[in-house]
């Protein structure tokens, strides 16, 4: 009975070695695993970088410095050209700052609303609220912020509403492009 137990034995473990050495992974497929694991690695590495490079972090941004400064200025140049300025002096003065916020293009578009070219008078009495909020803020270059804007206007106190979706440098804080939509 031992002879037997002891043939049956080794003959398992032949089995066994078999089978083992029919299964075992091929040189050529482990370096392919293991040069896509350092294919993804490097991936990895290169997006991790690039995101920081795009950062609006980057360099020590203060983005909440930056994001305060912007609604500053823009909630400014907003209020005045849509009911803060009744004539054309107080106009003038505050032309050049006006179009350094919002740029020529923008500033030129809110000043048509703001003033009547056919009658030669300002005929925003009041601005009832200027918003502004962002969007994508992923690119300090590149923002994307909206700002909407509510006023009375003429002798009826009609109320307007105006929405403009801008892109915006934040670190120069400066307007790059902008749509305009009315909320009537």
């Amino acid at each position: 009975m031992n002879k037997y137990a002891g043939l049956f034995l080794w003959s398992l473990v032949a089995v066994l070695a078999l089978i083992v050495i029919a299964f075992k992974p091929d040189n050529s497929e482990v370096m392919d695993l293991k040069n896509q694991i350092v294919k993804l690695n490097s991936e990895i590495e290169y997006k991790k970088d690039q995101t920081e490079l795009e950062s609006p972090l980057k360099n020590n941004f203060n983005l909440e410095k930056s994001k305060q400064e912007t609604t500053n200025k823009l909630t400014f140049a907003f209020t005045q050209l849509l009911g803060g300025i009744h004539d054309n002096s107080s106009y003038e003065k505050q032309k050049k700052e006006l179009q350094n916020i919002l740029g020529t293009d923008l500033e030129n578009v809110v000043y048509m609303h703001g003033y009547n070219t056919e009658s030669k008078k300002w005929v925003v009495n009041k601005n009832d609220g200027t918003i502004v909020e962002f969007d994508d803020i992923t690119n300090k270059s590149d923002s994307v912020l909206y700002v909407t804007t509510t006023y009375e206007q003429g002798t009826t106190n009609q109320k307007i509403k105006y929405m403009y979706k801008i892109h915006y440098d934040l670190e120069n804080y400066k307007v790059l492009s902008y749509k305009e939509l009315s909320l009537n």
